[in-house]
């Protein structure tokens, strides 16, 4: 009897350690707070495959869409804004609720159920709708080299959804063009070769980049970077490593006023917004930046947003 209470009670202890290790492990995923994003398997327009096809580019395409369905994860998590929920689980998601992938893209179709979906608060739906590669080299026979290059282009339609309404948030457009060039030494023999660069690491760079524009174009529709304190005239940002924020730029600060909304639509629009000053970045850090204040100081204050203080455009020649 003695021997069958002992069992018991470590039979006990180990379903409480086995409780509050999963416990651990799901507090560690998910973090309080934060938002849960969904990302949508990349996904091509017919007439860039049907291009791709005919340029005989088909493989390379294909490697683009591997690496941005990866690179996209990882930029998202980098932003520090987000829970990520992986591709399976959300394909997991949606097919426990009965809700077809296809929705999330065709929210108007007669079986879009958006608002209904739990456990994702926001998806984010890329579709590359243009792409081309165009390689290049020459050999040097006087000196034995060999000059290559390679240009990349690729652009996609990032669409940003509020699973809980339904709605569109946001629809960019995200272009990226990559140029390498490169020269090396060759044997005799390779005189009557076509020099031609045989590696794909353009390929990786330009997913990679276009990840990161597209995840630093949803962050500023869904999350404005905002100060966080004013200490004389040192400013905190939300924003740091991986945050599209860097050392020396310029930022502008916006104190938000009221809602501006449609006379026609009643749809709001946004909020007023009224700049009360200017800063110069001087430390970035891991989770937030810090800054300068320079010039007029109208009231900056714990709140305001701040955004990149465009470039001048230049006048027509």
């Amino acid at each position: 009897m003695r021997y069958a209470m002992h069992a018991g009670t470590r039979t006990v202890a180990l379903a409480i350690c086995v409780v509050a290790l999963l416990a651990g492990r799901l507090a560690a995923q998910e973090t309080p707070g934060k938002k849960n994003l969904g990302i949508y398997p990349v996904k091509l327009t017919k007439s860039v495959s049907e291009a791709a096809a005919k340029a005989d580019q088909a493989g390379k395409l294909k490697k683009v869409v591997e690496s941005l369905d990866a690179q996209l994860i990882d930029a998202f998590s980098n932003t520090l804004k987000f829970n990520i929920v992986a591709r399976s689980d959300l394909k997991q998601i949606l097919e426990e609720q009965r809700i077809p992938l296809d929705v999330i893209i065709n929210p108007e179709g007669p079986g879009a159920r958006m608002g209904k979906i739990s456990g994702v608060d926001y998806i984010v739906a890329t579709t590359i709708d243009d792409f081309s590669i165009r390689e290049d080299g020459r050999i040097i026979e006087g000196l034995g080299m060999v000059v290559s290059s390679r240009m990349a282009r690729v652009s996609a339609v990032v669409k940003i959804w509020d699973s809980t309404s339904g709605r569109l948030l946001q629809s960019v457009a995200v272009p990226v063009v990559r140029e390498e060039k490169g020269a090396g030494r060759v044997t005799p023999d390779d005189i009557t070769k076509t020099p031609k660069a045989e590696d794909d690491t353009i390929l990786v760079a330009i997913s990679s980049e276009l990840a990161q524009r597209a995840a630093l174009r949803v962050i500023d529709v869904i999350f404005p970077a905002k100060v966080i304190s004013v200490i004389d005239n040192v400013v905190t940002v939300n924003r740091g490593e991986g945050g599209g924020i860097a050392r020396d730029e310029v930022w502008e600060i916006f104190a938000l006023g009221k809602p501006l909304v449609d006379p026609d639509t009643k749809e709001v629009l946004g909020r007023e917004e009224v700049k009360v000053g200017e800063m110069v970045i001087t430390d970035v850090l891991a989770k937030f930046s810090k800054a300068r204040l320079v010039g007029e100081n109208r009231g900056v204050d714990a709140g305001n947003i701040a955004r990149p203080k465009l470039a001048p455009s230049q006048p027509p020649q």
